[in-house]
């Protein structure tokens, strides 16, 4: 299950980064480089709509198109000829189980999916006859899943009778069989505490068994109460099966043991013990007690007076600690009572649920065309996609060179001319240098994103190789201007050092921002 659910995310969180480094790099070299050349914006909307839209096809359309393939199987398996036996119509089964388990559906859904396909699958096997390993083990897959259906139960416990040694999950398996058909079985019934009987079982899953064995007066009858009449005396056992049981065995119990069962079942009666929970076991038990001796009725009437039966349970402390939460639990399991958190769940997947819907049929009516689609032959098919990955490469290396050819190029910036005298000067301030273009580049990209555009790089040799990459911002014309900005600049908390660079300008016009 843990491997299953692991698959589930990896997949689907692999098909939304795929679309979002793919796809979505290509619509940010749309909008940048062909529908808004030159134009310096902030992509952060664009860029967050690109996420969504990548997490809802990586999550919600593949999960969609996971259950068109799996019910698009399904629809062609229902037209199969179930009287067509052969090797390959089994394996389309056994492929679309092995679907299940793909990485499309989370373990509970896909558990779903995959007892649908049993369902199918079992029918198949049943009317083509097939009893071998593999089919019985599909029969009993599909009789588990509702046990009510009697299809397969037959074909199982004919099986199961025949064998002459049961493991436990055969006799589990039988047991289930009879609990399903409300012990009417009776063939099952004697043969099942026959074996009981002969390995010497008690036990809770056993106890029925052998009290309808007796109630419908099996051949068995006298040996069930000779195994378990004394376990259950000995132990003073008041329960409903006990109770039951006793009064069974009445007619098949020796003298001796015959009073002290009477003795248990009046017991039970004075307590009122099935007086609301089993009203016509109380009657029953009520009966016994009116066959006593009258001797006897005083002596358990005084014993087990209704005053004293009181007082006894008033002095009970029913619940202990960790007992309320575990009822409050139970209460909000049965629908009693209604968290506030099921409350707020319930609101969310009411508005969730039908928005999801929605767009899955959308989805499925764009795969339902698709699909019409699909006469194309595989190699075109093949042709085609390897088309489109090499545009989305191409998209991806072109984007990266003019991405990288316009950082190097000072951004174009609003202008002034203004007139100078030969050898005047303009100031700029010098934010930072590295050796590095992508450091650059980050540093650029977090001033454009504080809304501050006059900002370019200087590209220069270093004397030990490489370059510099000299960031710069805005030009003015004095040296006060410039550290005043700059003070602005730092009291924001937009950069943390500086310093001024004067400029010589040679020619009588100069640039400036404003």
């Amino acid at each position: 299950m843990v491997y299953q659910s692991f698959k589930y995310y990896l997949a689907r969180f692999g098909v939304a980064f795929f679309l979002l480094f793919t796809l979505g790099y290509a619509i940010l070299f749309f909008f940048h480089e062909i529908a808004l050349p030159g134009v310096v914006f902030d992509d952060t909307v664009i860029k967050v709509a690109l996420g969504l839209m990548s997490l809802f096809f990586g999550f919600v359309v593949y999960g969609v198109f996971g259950d068109f393939q799996f019910y698009k199987a399904v629809e062609e398996i229902k037209r199969i000829d179930y009287q067509e036996p052969g090797k390959n119509i089994i394996g389309i089964f056994d492929r679309l189980i092995r679907f299940t388990e793909s990485s499309y559906f989370l373990p509970a859904k896909g558990n779903r999916l995959r007892l649908q396909v049993i369902q199918e699958y079992a029918n198949y096997l049943l009317n083509n006859g097939r009893e071998d390993e593999r089919a019985l083990n599909i029969y009993l897959k599909a009789f588990l899943q509702d046990t009510r259906q009697p299809k397969f139960r037959g074909v199982l416990a004919s099986l199961l009778t025949q064998k002459e040694s049961l493991n436990a999950n055969e006799l589990d398996l039988l047991l289930v069989m009879l609990k399903a058909d409300n012990y009417q079985d009776q063939a099952l019934v004697d043969h099942l505490a026959g074996i009981f009987l002969h390995k010497n079982e008690y036990s809770n899953k056993t106890e029925p068994v052998f009290l309808e064995a007796l109630a419908a007066g099996s051949p068995l009858s006298k040996n069930i109460v000779v195994f378990l009449l004394p376990i259950l005396v000995a132990k003073k056992r008041k329960d409903c099966f006990a109770v039951k049981f006793f009064l069974k065995a009445l007619s098949h119990a020796a003298p001796e043991q015959k009073e002290t069962m009477e003795s248990l079942v009046s017991e039970c009666y004075l307590d009122q013990r099935f007086q609301f929970s089993d009203p016509i076991l109380h009657d029953d038990c009520q009966a016994v007690f009116n066959n006593l001796a009258e001797n006897s009725k005083v002596r358990l009437t005084e014993q087990f007076s209704h005053q004293q039966f009181q007082e006894r349970w008033q002095k009970v402390k029913l619940f202990r600690r960790g007992d309320k939460r575990s009822l409050s639990r139970e209460k909000m399991r049965s629908g009693i009572s209604r968290p506030l958190t099921w409350i707020l769940g319930q609101s969310i997947a009411d508005f969730w649920n039908p928005l999801l819907e929605g767009s899955r049929k959308i989805v499925f009516k764009i795969f339902e065309g698709l699909d019409k689609v699909g006469a194309i032959s595989t190699p075109m098919k093949l042709i085609a996609f390897l088309s489109l990955g090499g545009l989305l490469v191409w998209g991806f290396f072109s984007l990266d060179g003019r991405f990288s050819q316009r950082s190097e190029e000072k951004p174009q910036q609003s202008i002034q001319e203004v007139r100078t005298g030969p050898g005047s000067q303009i100031h700029t301030i010098q934010i930072a240098a590295v050796t590095k273009k992508r450091q650059a580049d980050s540093i650029v990209s977090k001033l454009k994103k504080n809304k501050i555009e006059a900002v370019y790089v200087l590209k220069t040799q270093r004397i030990s190789g490489g370059y510099w990459y000299k960031i710069r911002l805005g030009k003015f014309f004095t040296k006060s201007e410039a550290e005043q900005q700059a003070r602005r600049l730092v009291e924001n908390k937009i950069i943390k050092n500086y310093f001024i660079i004067a400029l010589n300008v040679p020619a009588s016009k100069t640039k400036t921002g404003k």
